[in-house]
């Protein structure tokens, strides 16, 4: 039996066993947070263009620090849960960027079905507007098709049959499948949407070969629609397109091109990390535009977080922070102070900011009655190094790494890091197992300590994907 318990294949099992059954059951893990904790994310800090990215990270580790040290509370990082963000990295672009062209849509929708067509078309062509707001994060062509379509139906019972030929087309190019219901649509809209698929189909292709310079295998998106991996040979009908170009590691790039029957076009995308363009521009940048709302709920929706903290710093070097309740979608008032001074985080500042930005919150992770504001912190979205990185960067680690501390090394070398909220994140190593070596250590991530760099003296490494 004692062979048995010190043969590694039985120890690694057992180390696996013990893992999962605190899994399972979190309330097994000692180090597991207060059931009346609330959770709080920091997503990063926006800055000003004159701000550097290394001053930016300086203040978001300070704040996730002197947040951890508040009373009942858990302040999680982003890299924290970075793979969560990045794997719904579209979904969230797409809300932020393409949120209020749904909404547009679906109103013009109503309007028509409703027999109001002109409402329809002011709709939907806010609805067009919003879109090309946001087109290069386009990755699914239903709502443009859908936008189109409409467009044209409404154009079309208002009499402008030019423009709503135009329509007609722009939907036959990205979706030459589409039909429209006999039953529903009058047969004028039927033959002349049949005859401008017919036009789309019959009309003489442009050639176009879709390069991304020296880095290949990045993804061609032609009007939200995947359509390949670079170098490849697309051939368009004649008309307008919208074509992104993506890679997860090199970045990305987008252009709105139109084409000609016969054309023989090359187009070389440069792909580089780039920020995405400025949000709460519809506004003044202190109201809360539809944009920023969308951007924290998707974040936090993705997140799970009872709160989410929202901070920038300005040209003066102000500090302005402010907190979201996901959960009944209200901002905090505003809290500012100079916290970076000379380009180096004032602790004391911020130490006294934080403090006085949780009196805004109440035990259960809201927002105090007397403590909420219609304005939202400016968010310049590109300029947040943190949320940049996660959304449009290279993709995060894939796996989270739960090193076995020994006895005869109680304090270990391994980096522990805030837990998060899911089950599968709760992990406990090395319960009663044979050879001496005990100890707990929860929620160790890969990209911290590499296992190699470890110490190998009587040590357990155990590799779970999230």
């Amino acid at each position: 039996m004692s062979n048995l318990r010190n043969h590694p294949a039985a120890r690694a099992t057992a180390f696996l066993l013990a893992a999962l059954l605190c899994a399972l059951h979190p309330g097994l893990a000692g180090t597991a947070r207060a059931a009346d904790a609330v959770e709080v994310a920091v997503v990063g800090v926006f800055g000003h263009p004159d701000i550097r990215s290394s001053e930016l990270e300086d203040v978001e580790a300070l704040l996730l620090e002197r947040i951890a040290a508040l009373d009942d509370v858990e302040a999680i990082g982003a890299r924290d849960f970075g793979r969560s963000v990045w794997e719904r990295r579209a979904q969230i672009l797409q809300a932020v960027f393409l949120g209020s062209a749904e909404d547009d849509f679906q109103e013009g929708r109503v309007l028509y079905d409703n027999a109001q067509f002109q409402g329809a078309l002011i709709s939907l062509e806010k609805a067009e507007e919003s879109l090309g707001r946001g087109i290069e994060f386009l990755r699914d062509p239903r709502l443009l098709v859908d936008i189109h379509l409409y467009e044209g139906l409404a154009n079309m019972a208002l009499g402008d049959n030019d423009v709503a030929q135009e329509h007609f087309e722009e939907v036959a190019r990205t979706d030459p499948a589409r039909t429209l219901d006999p039953v529903r649509t009058p047969p004028k809209m039927l033959e002349a949407f049949e005859e401008a698929k017919l036009g789309v189909a019959e009309a003489g292709l442009a050639d176009v070969f879709v390069t991304s310079g020296s880095t290949p295998e990045a993804i061609v998106y032609v009007n939200g629609l995947r359509a390949g991996k670079t170098p490849t040979q697309l051939e368009l009908a004649p008309g307008r397109y919208h074509i992104t170009v993506h890679h997860p590691e090199e970045g990305w790039d987008y252009v709105d091109e139109t084409f000609e029957s016969g054309a023989d076009v090359e187009l070389d995308f440069l792909l580089q990390p780039r920020g995405v363009r400025p949000l709460g521009r519809e506004k003044a940048e202190s109201s809360r535009s539809r944009r920023t709302q969308a951007l924290y709920r998707a974040l936090a929706e993705t997140i799970g977080s009872d709160m989410v903290v929202l901070a920038s710093v300005d040209d003066g070097d102000n500090l302005t922070l402010q907190l979201f309740s996901p959960r009944s979608d209200v901002f905090s008032r505003e809290i500012t102070g100079v916290a970076l001074p000379g380009g180096r985080p004032d602790e004391i500042v911020i130490d006294e900011l934080v403090g006085e930005l949780f009196v805004c919150a109440d035990a259960s992770g809201g927002i105090e009655r007397d403590a909420t504001s219609p304005r939202t912190v400016p968010v310049y979205f590109g300029r947040n190094p943190t949320l940049n990185e996660l959304l449009v960067g290279p993709e995060p680690p894939e796996k989270v790494v739960v090193q076995q501390v020994p006895v005869d090394d109680p304090g270990g070398t391994t980096v522990r890091t805030p837990v998060h909220k899911r089950p599968l994140f709760w992990v406990i190593v090395g319960t009663a197992v044979a050879g001496g070596v005990v100890g707990a250590v929860a929620g160790v991530q890969a990209s911290r300590v590499e296992p190699e760099q470890l110490p190998g003296n009587g040590t357990v490494t155990v590799v779970i994907s999230p």
